[in-house]
């Protein structure tokens, strides 16, 4: 085992690791970041830093700003995303449906799935809901920490399921110990109710729901959730959420049976029965 992931190891290449790490240190509220920034956001040393922002900026994906000595992501970074986002039929057939739900709801519908800890919304519409940060396409969220996040991992098999944790475990001990009881929680609620729910667990005044479709085109685990803003008092949380998880559901099964909807994601329940895994699908 561990010649093999040595061998792994050897075919990592180190240069473009890093590079990709340091755009990551990018986020909405560090725009811009200047070569200490990056230094402390990533453990590389400043020469390092300076070596990949260099290049960054003549490969186009980042810019400098001369006047702050600061850098910042450039378009081209949308240029490496964007051919996911048009390829993704699921995408383009659930939006319809997506606008309904969050006009009804005066919330949010997203649809996510897993890159490494985290969830990533690939769609979000949005109603005004007053939701503070607002959701929206790009936009990450903790697999442990989220509903969206928790369907993902009930969904998955028990060893995917396992070796998610581990990567968290390591990588985020404090999200794990604060959370990790979370994953047994959302596999028990997934089959009972079809959904999972998060109530101001990683965000104050946020209700969310989330419910799982795995696509067989793409051997992939997709998320749809729906978020509403709890910042005026709820009579009974419990019932707004059981009301959601029951408009999300219904939504996905209308997805499925959605005009032309059949050709591209198909019409039968996978291996898995549809009492246990309700929104289990195919795409």
């Amino acid at each position: 085992m561990s010649e093999v992931r040595d061998h792994k190891e050897k075919q990592l290449a180190r240069t473009l690791a890093r590079g990709i790490e340091l755009l990551q240190a990018f986020g909405p509220a560090s725009e811009f970041m200047s070569n200490g920034d990056l230094a402390a956001a990533t453990a590389l040393d400043r020469a390092t830093v300076a070596r990949l922002t260099y290049t960054l900026v003549k490969t186009g994906f980042l810019e400098h700003d001369r006047r702050m000595r600061k850098y910042r992501l450039s378009p081209g970074v949308l240029r490496v995303g964007y051919p996911l986002l048009a390829s993704l039929h699921l995408r383009q057939i659930a939006r319809p449906l997506m606008q309904s739900l969050a006009s009804t709801i005066r919330g949010t519908v997203g649809l996510g799935t897993r890159h490494h800890t985290d969830m990533v919304y690939l769609d979000a519409v949005i109603n005004f809901d007053e939701l503070d940060p607002p959701i929206d396409r790009g936009m990450s969220t903790p697999l442990l920490a989220s509903a969206m996040g928790n369907a993902w991992l009930a969904f998955a098999d028990p060893v995917e399921r396992q070796q998610a944790l581990n990567i968290i475990r390591i990588s985020k001990p404090e999200l794990y110990t604060r959370y990790a009881r979370r994953a047994d929680e959302a596999v028990a609620m997934l089959r009972d109710k079809g959904y999972c729910i998060s109530i101001g667990h990683r965000l104050p005044n946020r209700l969310s729901v989330a419910t799982p479709w795995r696509s067989r085109l793409h051997d992939q685990i997709f998320v749809f959730n729906c978020t509403v803003s709890t910042h005026e008092s709820l009579a009974s949380p419990d019932a707004v959420a059981a009301d959601l998880g029951s408009r999300l559901v219904a939504m996905v099964h209308t997805l499925e049976n959605a005009s032309g909807a059949q050709a591209t994601l198909g019409s039968r329940a996978s291996e898995r029965t549809v009492s246990r895994r309700p929104a289990d699908r195919k795409s």
